[in-house]
């Protein structure tokens, strides 16, 4: 019997997002078609009942996302305008006009804040969890509002602090002597990384770029044993690709070897963002 999660899949491949010339919405369609392939953010948007966040009558991202998902499920369209969420991007970012309508943006920025939005709206409902019924509710957060508040805590987790979120911590150890920095702890719900950097990192320690990216269907080409080709192996060589710090004892032992970076992770999340 096919699942549900696939019957969704199969039904959104005959569904695009419009683009029409001046639009320039390609940096949005490509967030909101990978949410919505991302089955477990996909169900925790439309089964939320994310209204009680916010104001009837406010332009909600959050809300708008829900709906186009919506339509993606029970819609009849072949064809679905990325409209509302537009506006909606466009209204948080007023202050930095960064989405403004008809402009380009990049893709990263747009799924930072979307994130960032969720983030705000949940942090801000904690702060009033049973307003009056006389009394409004907050306006929603702008864009800079959103981000700085990024570090705060939100119990329970936001939806993005919830699927996305990890908990890392790198240390700096010397080529030379093996002496080790203290960690230096830090926490994302991006893992983030510039492709061209990727890229040239992937053609210089495997043995095909285009083989990398474009796997092959054999049963052994993405075998866990293949190290050489592993995911895990680029990352680490990307990480210490630049300029490296000094040796943490410099100054006691006047070592002058150069670190490499281990990165470890304290909590992994269910679904990694790169």
């Amino acid at each position: 019997m096919t699942d549900r999660a696939t019957l969704l899949k199969h039904t959104s491949m005959h569904k695009g997002l419009t683009n029409y010339v001046g639009q320039n919405n390609c940096f949005l369609n490509v967030i909101i078609q990978s949410l919505w392939h991302l089955d477990s953010f996909r169900v925790l948007i439309t089964s939320s009942d994310h209204t009680a966040l916010h104001s009837v009558h406010d332009t909600c991202l959050l809300c708008e996302l829900k709906e186009i998902f919506t339509y993606y499920e029970y819609g009849e369209e072949k064809t679905l305008a990325p409209d509302n969420v537009r506006v909606a991007l466009n209204v948080l970012s007023s202050q930095t006009d960064r989405f403004r309508l008809g402009a380009m943006a990049d893709a990263t920025e747009t799924l930072d804040t979307i994130l960032a939005s969720m983030h705000a709206d949940q942090v801000r409902h904690h702060a009033f969890p049973h307003p009056a019924p006389t009394t409004p509710l907050p306006p929603q957060q702008s864009l800079s509002s959103s981000i700085e508040i990024n570090d705060t805590d939100c119990d329970p987790k936001c939806i993005g602090h919830a699927l996305f979120e990890s908990n890392m911590f790198d240390m700096y150890r010397c080529q030379s002597c093996q002496a080790t920095s203290e960690p230096e702890m830090w926490k994302d719900t991006l893992y983030r990384v510039y492709f061209a950097e990727l890229y040239q990192c992937v053609a210089n320690t495997t043995t095909s770029a285009k083989s990398f990216f474009f796997r092959s269907s054999s049963p052994t080409a993405n075998h866990p044993s293949n190290k050489e080709n592993s995911f895990e192996a680029v990352l680490r060589t990307l990480l210490n690709e630049g300029p490296r710090r000094s040796c943490p004892e410099n100054e006691l032992t006047k070592c002058r070897g150069s670190c490499l970076v281990d990165r470890y992770e304290q909590r992994a999340c269910s679904v990694v963002l790169l």
